[in-house]
């Protein structure tokens, strides 16, 4: 499967439950056989961006989870996404492959 898609969240009980919809998760962008981008984020002014989820610290995000529920963590971490998401990559990227 090549191409974009587009997820929907499913709550599971999860401490993380909403929280990729709440940052404007789009879903997953697959590049090839072996190659996909699994976090793709809308922008705000149209498109989308991908993140690396190697540069989250998902065991911070689970112990502190409602710490990013609220409304200033998402506008702060979407301009630090959306910076991070500008830079040219150097190589191959960590999570160009699956």
């Amino acid at each position: 499967m090549i191409g974009s898609w587009r997820g929907k969240g499913v709550e599971t009980g999860h401490p993380m439950d909403g929280l990729l919809e709440r940052f404007g998760w789009h879903g997953k962008r697959f590049t090839g056989p072996d190659g996909a981008h699994p976090l793709v984020f809308e922008q705000t002014k149209g498109g989308v961006f991908s993140v690396n989820p190697a540069m989250i610290p998902v065991g911070f995000v689970i112990r502190h989870a409602d710490l990013f529920r609220h409304p200033l963590a998402h506008l702060a971490l979407s301009s630090i996404c959306r910076r991070a998401s500008d830079r040219p990559a150097e190589g191959a990227a960590a999570h160009d492959r699956v």
